[in-house]
């Protein structure tokens, strides 16, 4: 009887819950690693989602500035740089009371740059102006900030004293470097 037992276990029970049991294993392990690649494959979907948002986000914030790249290149163009920059100063200083400044000297030259060699050769704008301090702050920030492309080398200012026909005023010189595409 124990021979009849041991053959009942081995083929009716043992050898069936192995035979369906291993693919039952497999087939529980394979939906476990199913899920959790789902789950990766879902917060990379997310990530994707936010990035393609930030995108989007991004593009509308630079899109006012296309119109202003063209300004810029337009503003950086070393094409009649010279003619824009004298007739922007000169018109700036048209503004001003002829009293109070007085353009001396307008030089462009071309060479190296005496701030350094991040600029190299290019352009330089040399300009000497007799004016009062306030006149001359404004004059220099307003032709400084509608050229944003002047790089200020170099400035020296000498106080004139006052004579019998004139009051005291400054003697400036100012030197730019003129940053171009180039």
């Amino acid at each position: 009887m124990k021979k009849y037992l041991q053959t009942i276990l081995l083929f009716d029970v043992a050898l069936p819950a192995l035979v369906i049991g291993l693919p039952c294993c497999v087939l529980f392990w394979a939906v476990l690693h199913s899920e959790k690649v789902a789950s990766e494959k879902a917060l990379q979907r997310a990530a994707f989602d936010e990035q393609v948002q930030q995108v989007t986000v991004l593009k509308g914030r630079l899109e006012p500035m296309k119109e202003k790249g063209k300004l810029l290149k337009a503003l950086l163009s070393s094409e009649d740089i010279e003619a824009k920059l004298g007739s922007g100063i000169a018109a700036e200083l048209e503004k001003l009371s002829p009293d109070s400044v007085e353009e001396t000297l307008h030089d462009f030259q071309y060479g190296t740059s005496a701030i350094g060699p991040n600029y190299g050769e290019g352009r330089r704008l040399t300009l000497k102006l007799s004016s009062r301090w306030e006149t001359l702050n404004t004059a220099t920030e307003e032709w400084e900030t509608r050229f944003p492309n002047l790089v200020l080398e170099s400035i020296s200012i000498d106080l004139v004293p006052a004579t019998a026909l004139s009051a005291p005023y400054l003697q400036a010189a100012l030197s730019y470097f003129v940053i171009t595409e180039n």
